[in-house]
């Protein structure tokens, strides 16, 4: 399957969950974890953290067991992406990772992270409508 056709698969099914969990944000987070690893040959883990007032805190994650559960702000890559305000692609040996933050308003609600290998501007633009998702349901 060609990759846009599969992405727009994808973009039909998050948008179906998202419609049937309007008052469950956590469980739309966990959903799209989990779906895109299990979807996307190329991406092997992905996780959502959350902030509170002084950290980072892991909501939902998929194939990752060594995310730490907190991380205090100023302390890892991710508060470089919350300072940026936008996606950041970050290359590591052979491994992307993309880190899409999304808002309330101008606040910070939390970041999209995924891990994985070939990926490209499809796969941004997909990570930035799901987190544009996002911004629309915790507002």
């Amino acid at each position: 399957m060609r990759k846009a056709d599969l992405f727009d698969e994808l973009r039909a099914e998050i948008g179906a969950v998202s419609d049937r969990c309007s008052n469950q944000i956590e469980t739309l987070y966990h959903f799209v974890c989990e779906i895109l690893v299990q979807r996307v040959n190329d991406y092997n883990w992905s996780a959502i953290y959350l902030t509170d007032e002084y950290s980072f805190y892991l909501c939902s994650v998929y194939s990752n067991n060594y995310l730490p559960e907190v991380i205090p702000f100023g302390e890892d890559f991710l508060s470089v992406v919350a300072a940026r305000g936008e996606v950041v692609i970050k290359h590591k040996n052979e491994k992307t990772g993309i880190y899409v933050p999304f808002y309330r308003g101008h606040h910070l609600v939390g970041v999209l992270m995924v891990e994985g290998s070939n990926l490209d501007a499809e796969d941004v633009a997909l990570l930035e409508e799901i987190g544009l998702l996002f911004q629309t349901k915790v507002t």
